[in-house]
């Protein structure tokens, strides 16, 4: 069974790690800037460029659902009109 894990960031360059329970508490270290924060404090409030790249992330993933839906309904309106042509004309029948 895998120890839980909680999600934690840091204060610096808001970097996010998920890291086992257990260290909640103790110091770690950043990877990518090297600063020294304790697991589970929050000891920097986020930023005004902070709450903007959050924001350009979800408008980015937003465009892309709404590219990949038009793609998809392109490409559906396309197959149908390629079934469509195919099949051959009705034929009347005579009673």
């Amino acid at each position: 069974m895998r120890p839980e894990r909680i999600k934690c960031v840091c204060p610096e360059c808001r970097t996010t790690y998920r890291v086992p329970a257990t260290a909640l508490g103790h110091h770690a270290r950043c990877r990518a800037c090297g600063k020294t924060f304790r697991v589970g404090e929050n000891s920097r409030p986020p930023t005004e460029d902070d709450i903007i790249r959050w924001l350009r992330e979800v408008e980015d993933q937003d465009e892309a659902a709404i590219e990949r839906q038009q793609a998809a309904t392109d490409e559906l309106t396309a197959g149908s009109d390629a079934a469509f042509d195919a099949r051959p004309p009705r034929k009347r029948l005579s009673a």
